[in-house]
């Protein structure tokens, strides 16, 4: 089936959930972003979630597999980093990140495989940014890239016996290549 949807831009596919999520901007109500939450199991089963002013052309979206709870995490090119409870249509947790060093576009985000609470986010000037989840105030740690090229993906590998306990390996992608 094939369905418009009105500025579509980047979606997020839940199949534990049997869901798919999809950022847009609709012209309509104001050039206001929002995710539409859709069943796969019933394709007309749509859910809009109107997102916070101040988010702007959201890059890149999660949706964690490993919390109790589903939770969608999204990049944008605003000043925010968010988390939204898709039970609740309710953001959990909201970075603002004007008020920390990093005021860089945000281009790609994703969550640990290891721990659940770890958030990376890779911005616009090629460095990854470390966040934990209960610690709300700002980045962990700033990773530097490579190069000065917008990470536009960044994962965590699962843990190998062959590291070091606490040892996380991040790969990142520009367009130069990996890091």
């Amino acid at each position: 089936k094939m369905f418009d949807l009105d500025g579509a831009h980047v979606f997020a596919m839940d199949i534990s959930n049997q869901i798919l999520l999809i950022t847009q901007k609709r012209k309509a109500i104001g050039g206001m972003h929002l995710l539409t939450k859709m069943s796969l199991m019933s394709p007309f089963e749509m859910q809009n979630i109107l997102l916070p002013s101040g988010t702007n052309g959201i890059k890149d979206l999660h949706i964690s597999a490993s919390h109790s709870s589903s939770l969608a995490l999204f990049a944008s090119l605003g000043k925010k980093l968010s988390m939204l409870s898709l039970d609740s249509g309710n953001l959990v947790v909201n970075y603002d990140l004007q008020v920390i060093v990093f005021q860089v576009p945000k281009w790609s985000c994703s969550w640990d495989l290891n721990n659940s609470h770890y958030i990376y986010v890779g911005l616009q000037n090629g460095s990854v940014l470390v966040f934990d989840m209960w610690q709300t105030v700002g980045p962990m740690k700033s990773l530097v890239g490579l190069t000065s090229n917008p990470v536009h993906t960044v994962h965590a590998l699962a843990q190998t016996s062959s590291l070091s306990s606490g040892v996380k390996t991040i790969l990142s992608a520009s367009v130069v290549g990996l890091c």
